[in-house]
Order: C-alpha cells, then sequence, then structure tokens
C-alpha cells in the first residue's frame, strides 16, 4: 500500500522532494500531479493538491530522506 509522507507547496519543492527520493533509492508516486500543475494557485484539498507516496516499507526511509525540508535553517556565520 501506498502511504502520503510529504505535500509540496510548489513546482520546485516536488522536483527537489523526488530527486531526494531517487538518491535514496526510494520509488515514489505523485497523487494529483497531473491536475496539480495544470491548476496552479492555493492549495486545495483533494483538488489540486499534490501528495507524495511510497510504499509503506519505505516510509521511515522516506521520512529520512526529506527530513531536511522540516528543519529550521542555520543561521549564518555572516550575519
Amino acid at each position: 500500500s501506498l502511504i502520503a509522507i510529504a505535500y509540496p507547496q510548489s513546482e520546485s519543492e516536488l522536483a527537489v522532494m523526488l530527486c531526494a527520493l531517487e538518491a535514496h533509492g526510494i520509488k515514489a508516486f505523485v497523487h494529483g500531479g497531473g491536475i496539480g500543475s495544470l491548476c496552479p494557485g492555493p492549495q486545495i484539498p483533494w483538488f489540486n493538491t499534490r501528495r507524495i507516496m511510497v510504499s509503506s516499507a519505505d516510509v521511515a526511509d522516506a521520512q529520512k530522506a526529506l527530513s531536511v525540508f522540516s528543519q529550521p535553517a542555520k543561521s549564518s556565520p555572516y550575519e
């Protein structure tokens, strides 16, 4: 079965997330990928929201691969 692990808010975020998963050898499916790119703008659940889904066996690895997206940015040493 497939489990939703991420809800990207833009095309670029979607692309980077998919690249991160692919780099870790995790296969992913984008639910709503077609309509989501045709109807940009506010994300409306079950209409144009895209969800990255992975196999239930890969959930832990996928969450680890995408953990960088949930971490706050570190402050710059140049500030």
